[in-house]
């Protein structure tokens, strides 16, 4: 391998760091621009989240009411992937996201889907 010196004039040398700090602004100011939008943005998704789950609510602030069979899916749902371990009402509660009053409802009026074991934790029936 050939060692070769080459030698660059100081203005040169100069000017190029001065493009360089240049260009590092630019990016640098780019840089915060993103982030701003970044921020906007997030900023606009939780509004819309919250959006959301107002219209959920009716004009009492409580939840809406479910539809026919949705707390009975709901709960199917969570409990099927136990696999016969059992959850209890404050842990189905909590996977679903219905209230406690309507999953209570829920597995106390349909003892064909569900049962209570002498844990106090719901499973399917089989």
């Amino acid at each position: 391998m050939l060692n070769t010196n080459i030698t660059i004039d100081r203005q040169t040398l100069e000017d190029t760091i001065g493009d360089l700090s240049e260009s590092q602004s630019l990016l640098a100011r780019e840089r915060d621009g993103i982030n701003a939008r970044i921020a906007a943005l997030d900023e606009r998704i939780k509004s819309l989240r919250a959006k959301l789950e107002q219209a959920a609510r009716t004009s009492n602030g409580k939840s809406a009411r479910l539809r026919k069979g949705e707390g009975v899916n709901g709960i199917l749902k969570v409990l099927t992937g136990e696999n016969g371990v059992g959850l209890s009402q404050a842990q189905i509660v909590e996977k679903t996201g219905i209230s406690g009053a309507s999953v209570y409802r829920t597995l106390t009026k349909n003892p064909d889907k569900f049962v209570r074991g002498n844990d106090d934790l719901w499973r399917l029936k089989k």
